[in-house]
């Protein structure tokens, strides 16, 4: 089982600043004060920050599922598991272990175990964690015999062995018997005048009595030494030492026992330790996902959408640090790498500008490291296999490097390294130095770095980066906000705009002189406030063009409405005119099935087909003109032709259009006869079966002859529009005009002659075509119709 500080998974490589510039420590330090192993808490202060999206995305989803089982209002027992490496380390290399040593790994094997069984218990709440909790091995043999062993202090109990067991009895039974002669020598009035006090010890593992120094010669026994004035001489009384002896034997075989029992236990121990040292790696894995749930608890955190396009979207984010600290925190939301890639922030000092920054990088980090961040549902965040920051006074006494060169050589080093796939911040580039330069040569900085695929966000001064957006769409500006009245920040970011530096007026607010102040302003002078005035009115008319939008939009969803409405009424009333009508059809057809029945008995066929075909026309007009039934066999044709059938419209095949009354060969054989593709000249156009009808006389494969009358008076309308020798503005005109015209008749296409001339007619013809909602395509003439002087024109097709 690996865990996730497995050093084979990629991991971020960043400026050797980056963590303490963006207060990463910070983090990490309240991820590990929230584990609850002390090798979990060290883990998590060198988390790894990974760049596999799908490492990323399979820890947050493990994460997300404890977070889920704590809302739910239950826990996971993280408790019990203790700090055993250095002991399962002495155990690999043979030494043995001592008797509370091996019940703080039974103990933590039981924790582990409690805690695998809980997992896969509720195996439908923890489907990406069940794996982890299953990986734990059976050790419960193992703990059963170190339980059994052991008391929670590491004293070995009786029960360890049947020769510990009889041995402590023996011993027991005999200290007993030595004691309660100890007391009659204590209590003997004999012996009294000769003892210095009236009660008896140990010394050397052996029990004696406390006698006075000058009885010394008269007390019959061994000397073990006196008391540290001298005037008491400890003395094993003779009749004692053969039961001392025997006591002495006893205990040292009692200790032979219990250190065979403790290389015992640590041998079963070494014989399975792969599999607890699994199972602790499996615990502190366990320990870092819980830590990383209960701070994004503590933090109201979300898992934030993972992305490896390099598109960060961060909705009402939080800078982490800040929440930590206590802070009351600005929400905030912008993003990078989609429709720009660098975030220029500008605004007042103190304003936010940094935090900006920062809390970008941390949510950035935060989720490399498998860690809900501080914001919205929805958020999204991009992983980033480089990322760099320049933050900071690069000034370097010791090296002899003033602000402006050590500034400079982190730029060159952040040049050098960054890349497609990286992510910078930088907090005022090229500072140090005079303005205008320092602003040109930031410009091209961040230039190359666009270039070069770079995404991140940066914060200035200079009024020269703030109307960069406006030149170059890889740029957009974002202003931290000051309130007009107490110039005082109110760290709100708003994307699109750039915000205003007011030195001056932060200088008068903390307590310049005022003369100081203006005099400040007189040198200035007026290009400063000029630029400003223009960035400005810029924003000014940039929010008047969003309220003009939001009107419009409002406008245009009023009128919206308006129209379903009368379309609604429109279908009311075409449904009632419809019924009424088709009643009458309906009675029509009675009557004249009537009159068909009677001729039907009166014999005569063809006069039977003349009627059925009159009153089959009749029904399907009426029916088409009402909305009811649709059309089967097309409308009722000129003289000569009929509807074409299907087995008739096939590739090569000569039809004729009822609509446009033009004639057209079938390009393919088609498979949906609702969409018969039909080459009309230049034209290709789709039209359904319906639609279509060939000569009674002529093969389906010859042309058709063009029809003898218009079925119309609108069809008698041109097809065609000269408007050669017009100005433009009459031209088009006059073509919108013929094209309203062509709609109303029903024709599917128009040929414009525009001529060659000078081009402008042209190009302004087909630039109508292109925003015309009649023109579905238009092509150049062909060949033998006027070539690129003629545009034709389909109209209503999608």
């Amino acid at each position: 089982m690996q865990g996730i500080t497995d050093d084979q998974r990629p991991t971020l490589r960043h400026s050797p600043t980056l963590l303490g510039d963006l207060g990463w420590p910070r983090i990490v330090d309240a991820l590990a004060r929230h584990c609850s192993t002390a090798r979990g808490a060290t883990s998590a202060r060198s988390v790894p920050l990974l760049t596999e999206t799908d490492d990323i995305r399979s820890i947050l989803t493990q994460v997300a599922e404890i977070g889920a089982w704590y809302d739910a209002g239950h826990t996971l027992p993280m408790g019990g598991v203790e700090t055993v490496e250095d002991v399962l380390g002495r155990a690999r290399t043979g030494g043995m272990l001592l008797g509370e040593e091996l019940f703080s790994v039974g103990s933590s094997l039981r924790a582990a175990a409690r805690l695998s069984g809980t997992i896969v218990e509720a195996r439908e709440d923890f489907p990406s964690l069940v794996e982890l909790g299953e990986a734990i091995p059976d050790l419960s043999v193992l703990t059963r015999c170190l339980f059994s062993t052991f008391e929670p202090s590491g004293k070995i109990r009786d029960a360890a062995s049947t020769d510990l067991s009889d041995l402590r009895r023996r011993q027991i039974g005999l200290r007993t018997r030595v004691k309660r002669q100890m007391e009659v020598y204590v209590a003997s009035h004999e012996l009294e005048p000769m003892l210095q006090d009236s009660y008896y010890t140990v010394r050397e593992e052996r029990f004696v009595l406390p006698v006075r120094s000058s009885e010394k010669p008269r007390f019959d026994g061994i000397i073990h030494g006196s008391s540290s004035t001298g005037q008491t001489v400890f003395i094993e009384p003779q009749e004692m030492i053969a039961s001392n002896n025997e006591l002495l034997l006893i205990d040292e075989s009692i200790r032979r026992e219990e250190r065979r029992i403790l290389r015992d236990r640590t041998e079963r121990l070494s014989e399975v330790l792969p599999d607890v040292l699994q199972t602790m790696n499996a615990v502190v894995e366990l320990d870092l996902l819980h830590a990383r749930a209960l701070l994004a608890a503590s933090m109201n955190a979300v898992v934030p959408v993972v992305q490896d396009n390099g598109i960060t979207r961060l909705v009402e984010a939080r800078h982490p640090g800040l929440l930590l600290k206590g802070n009351e925190v600005v929400p905030n939301t912008f993003e990078i790498g989609d429709a720009w890639q660098l975030l220029i922030v500008t605004g007042p000092n103190t304003g936010g500008k940094t935090v900006t920054l920062s809390t970008l990088g941390l949510c950035t980090l935060m989720t490399q490291a498998g860690m809900p961040i501080p914001a919205l549902p929805g958020s999204e965040v991009a992983v980033f296999p480089r990322m760099f920051t320049l933050f900071g006074d690069a000034q370097d006494l010791e090296r002899d490097l003033s602000t402006f060169s050590g500034h400079l050589e982190g730029i060159v080093a952040l040049l050098r390294e960054a890349g497609p796939g990286a992510l910078a911040l930088i907090d005022e580039p090229i500072v140090g130095t005079e303005p205008n330069a320092g602003a040109a040569m930031a410009i091209a900085v961040l230039e190359h770095l666009a270039e070069r695929g770079v995404r991140g966000a940066v914060s200035t001064h200079y009024d020269r980066l703030k109307t960069l957006s406006l030149e170059d769409s890889r740029f957009q500006n974002a202003s931290v906000g000051m309130d007009p009245v107490t110039l005082q920040p109110n760290w709100e970011l708003t994307i699109g705009t750039s915000g205003r530096s007011s030195p001056l007026e932060m200088a008068a607010r903390l307590g310049m002189p005022a003369a100081l102040v203006e005099r400040a302003q007189e040198i200035l002078g007026g290009g400063h406030g000029d630029l400003q005035r223009v960035l400005e009115a810029l924003e000014d008319e940039r929010s008047a063009l969003e309220a003009r939008k939001e009107e419009s939009a409002a406008e245009a969803q009023k009128h919206r409405n308006r129209l379903a409405e009368l379309e609604l009424e429109g279908v009311r009333m075409a449904k009632a005119s419809q019924a009424e009508a088709l009643a009458e059809i309906s009675q029509a057809r009675k009557e004249i099935a009537d009159a068909i029945r009677a001729l039907q008995r009166a014999g005569d066929p063809a006069a039977i087909r003349r009627i059925e075909r009159k009153v089959d026309r009749a029904d399907r007009k009426a029916r088409a003109a009402v909305g009811g039934a649709p059309v089967e066999a097309g409308p009722e044709l000129p003289e000569g032709r009929r509807m074409a059938r299907r087995e008739e419209v096939k590739e090569g095949a000569a039809v004729w259009l009822l609509g446009m009354s033009k004639a057209g060969v079938v390009r393919t054989t088609p498979a949906d006869y609702a969409r018969v593709e039909i080459q009309v000249g230049a034209l290709r156009l789709t039209r359904p079966l319906d639609d279509l009808a060939v000569d009674l006389q002529a093969p389906v494969s010859s042309r058709p002859a063009r029809s003898a009358l218009p079925s119309s008076p609108l069809e008698m309308l041109p097809s065609e529009i000269d408007l050669r020798g017009q100005r433009v503005d009459d031209a088009l005109a006059a073509l919108e005009r013929a094209l309203d015209e062509a709609m109303l008749a029903g024709r599917g296409a128009v040929r414009v002659i525009h001529g060659h001339g000078t081009g402008a007619l042209r190009k302004a013809v087909r630039e109508l075509f292109e925003r015309s909602h009649y023109v579905s395509e238009w092509v150049p003439g062909g060949p033998d119709e006027g070539g690129d002087g003629v545009s034709v024109v389909t109209l209503g097709e999608d």
